[in-house]
């Protein structure tokens, strides 16, 4: 009888657990965020508490901006890191070659120590920087940013292609050190340009005469390298008259590198549009400036 008894309890027990096991929708909330001495604004629902961060979200914001006693603000960037020891800007590190790009930098950055437009040790002006193509080269005082690269086929629309660029004075034309093209129409190439030329051409096809006319407000310099190495330079297609450049003639497939450029190296930074055309009677004042 006591055995029955008891196993009559322990059943009961077992009922009362099982029942007891979905009561804890009874259980009382958490009480609410709070503050001694301070009135605390509960967070709408899904926003994380006061002082806290939602899990994956972006770091605050300061409004006012964070400010430092003694600093100015905002808060200026971390200045550019230090010349190793020994070294003086410009110099190529050890261990690596001329024109290299050092580790860490990104192809078209301006190194440390040294100024945008400054040639880097070892390279000569107008050669394409070691991971650049030509073409994708780094932006100069007064000048925009490059053409995009220009590719030509005989009979190509739209007539004539059109670009734009600032003409500026960088360097003397010289520096260039350019043979001269016999089809050049200037056979003594002066002028000024920039140190980087502002427009690559590709023509796919032989052009019998093409012709690329600049448009500027100010007196402007054409100098064109061609595949083979020799340079085109023109500056007044009729001297005293248009002072426009206008290069024409014969073309040969490859590609050619296009410096717009200045004959007045004192002239400011100028705008111009430069067109490419297979027909006659495109002019320079049908291109606008």
């Amino acid at each position: 009888m006591r055995a029955g008894m008891t196993r009559r309890i322990s059943i009961l027990a077992l009922a009362l657990a099982l029942v007891g096991c979905g009561d804890e929708n009874d259980l009382p909330e958490n009480p609410p965020y709070a503050v001694p001495g301070m009135a605390v604004t509960q967070p709408a629902p899904g926003q994380p508490m006061p002082g806290a961060l939602a899990m994956g979200g972006a770091p605050p914001t300061f409004d006012p901006a964070l400010a430092v006693p003694g600093q100015p603000s905002p808060i200026p960037p971390p200045p550019p890191p230090p010349m190793p020891p020994g070294m003086q800007p410009g110099q190529v590190p050890p261990g690596m070659q001329p024109g290299q790009v050092p580790p860490g930098m990104q192809p078209g950055q301006v190194p440390p120590g040294m100024q945008p437009g400054q040639m880097p040790p070892g390279m000569q002006p107008g050669q394409v920087p070691p991971g650049m193509q030509p073409g994708q080269m780094q932006m100069q005082p007064g000048q925009m940013q490059p053409a995009a690269p220009l590719t030509l086929a005989t009979g190509f629309v739209p007539d004539p292609a059109i670009a734009r660029g600032m003409a500026s004075a960088m360097m003397p034309v010289s520096a260039l050190s350019p043979i001269m093209s016999p089809l050049s129409p200037d056979a003594t190439c002066t002028g000024h340009v920039p140190s980087q030329p502002a427009h690559v051409m590709t023509l796919t096809s032989s052009f019998t005469n093409l012709r690329i006319l600049v448009s500027s407000a100010e007196d402007v310099v054409l100098v064109v390298r061609q595949p083979d190495g020799t340079f085109r330079c023109d500056d007044d297609t009729d001297p005293g008259v248009i002072k426009n450049p206008t290069m024409e003639g014969a073309f040969a497939p490859g590609t050619y590198t296009i410096w717009v450029g200045m004959w007045d190296p004192a002239t400011p930074p100028a705008p111009y549009v430069i067109g490419f055309t297979e027909l006659p009677h495109v002019t320079h004042a049908t291109l606008g400036s």
